[in-house]
């Protein structure tokens, strides 16, 4: 099938706490998309930084939706922080629920990647037949115990009710992102993403949400595809191994990107690009025949 031509929107809605959610989809010309993928974004980034992967999505027929969680890009909130990822989640069903409306019958992916990878996981196990299949780019499901350690959990906890905003890590490294130059400077000169630490609750969620995934995980069935890079330094390799030995699921696919970073869809070209043809493949290959190209 010749590549469709493709019609990027932008939107907004308001969650359930009355925060402005900023909305972006990737949609089929005139055709009726053969499914659904929403894109869950990383921690401190935003959706828009998803253009190649879902124009590429929206190329082959799909309709592409994300966006920016709250506290990040453009959406309302305080930024990079909150006290529960049930909140993204919620989010990320509200907006799911409202493209479904409209596109009923059909199957619906999900894509994250890094803290996008933790709340893609935590929705799958919140519904477990309603994702066709799952991809994970660098998921973090466990922490790096070298990085967090049980003092720094302990501390973490109590500056999370005593001074929630405090930074207990440091800002990222743009360099750790990925070896292409281009792409790191790009980064870097984001101003849409956080350039600032870890903040003291947010950090204590995510741990939260990371043991409620590994406690979970006997239940994560939903078919998925996880890779990491195996020079990643933000989300350690582990976290994929561990998905990937722990879960149950009878169709899970686990690649390791050599030399990759944290961003594999912003490495070397070589590397995105295969990744990228990997994602298009892998869902192509789980769509009901008559839906197939």
């Amino acid at each position: 099938m010749a590549n469709l031509q493709v019609i990027s929107e932008e939107g907004s809605f308001k969650n359930a706490d009355r925060q402005k959610i900023f909305t972006k989809y990737w949609k089929p010309s005139e055709r009726k998309p053969r499914a659904l993928i929403f894109i869950c974004h990383g921690l401190g980034e935003h959706c828009s930084r998803y253009e190649r992967l879902g124009k590429a999505l929206a190329e082959q027929g799909y309709l592409a939706f994300s966006h920016d969680h709250v506290g990040h890009g453009h959406s309302d909130g305080e930024r990079v922080q909150i006290s529960n990822f049930n909140r993204y989640i919620r989010d990320v069903f509200q907006h799911i629920d409202q493209v479904t409306a409209t596109h009923s019958g059909i199957p619906v992916f999900i894509f994250g990647h890094s803290m996008g990878g933790t709340i893609a996981i935590q929705s799958v196990l919140e519904r477990p037949d309603f994702f066709t299949g799952a991809v994970f780019s660098g998921p973090s499901v466990k922490a790096d115990p070298a990085v967090v350690t049980t003092c720094l959990v302990l501390l973490g906890k109590i500056a999370a009710w005593i001074a929630p905003s405090f930074q207990v890590l440091p800002p990222i490294d743009p360099s750790v992102i990925s070896r292409n130059p281009g792409e790191v400077k790009k980064y870097a000169d984001d101003p849409l993403n956080w350039h600032g630490g870890l903040k003291a609750r947010w950090a204590n969620a995510i741990l939260n949400a990371m043991d409620d995934i590994q406690k979970n995980i006997s239940a994560l069935k939903t078919p998925f595809f996880v890779a990491h890079g195996d020079d990643d330094q933000l989300v350690k390799i582990d976290s994929s191994i561990f998905l990937h030995e722990n879960s149950p699921s009878k169709d899970k696919t686990f690649k390791i990107f050599k030399d990759c970073r944290h961003e594999i869809l912003n490495e070397l070209e070589e590397s995105a690009a295969s990744f990228l043809k990997d994602i298009l493949d892998w869902i192509e290959q789980r769509l009901p025949v008559v839906l197939q190209i």
